[in-house]
């Protein structure tokens, strides 16, 4: 019985590692968010309206600033994102509960995956709970 008790406790113990990624909800998504311009609030009023639950970012918003309003954005209509990395480092990048992750790249080439693999490590790294 101590044996099976102290098995117990081990498991419970280790299955305490690094945080992951949590899926809140179904995903509805589409390609390519919104130009970030004047009619950017207008734009995710619609998209909600359509009942949409996930902007991809990264071509609309792709500078700190505009991936900022983004975020406000979809906290202000309950949806959540995959935002541009914005030429920000992983542990500067927006650490929000509506961000589910981050845009890494639009179809790279093999020759772009050794890049892309140390890119993946450090976001694992700096934002384990993101995608």
């Amino acid at each position: 019985m101590m044996n099976l008790m102290s098995y117990i406790a081990c498991v419970s113990i280790m299955g305490q590692g690094t945080p992951r990624f949590a899926q809140d909800r179904f995903v509805i998504g589409f390609w390519v968010d919104p130009p970030a311009d004047q009619t950017m609030a207008r734009r995710y009023q619609e998209i909600a309206d359509a009942n949409f639950t996930l902007v991809l970012g990264g071509f609309g918003a792709a500078t700190p600033e505009t991936v900022a309003r983004q975020i406000a954005l979809c906290q202000q209509h309950d949806l959540r994102a995959i935002v541009a990395m914005a030429g920000q480092k992983p542990d500067q990048l927006p650490d929000d509960p509506v961000v589910w992750g981050y845009l890494v790249r639009d179809e790279p080439g093999a020759a772009a995956f050794p890049e892309l693999r140390a890119t993946v490590d450090a976001l694992r790294a700096a934002r384990p709970n993101k995608l």
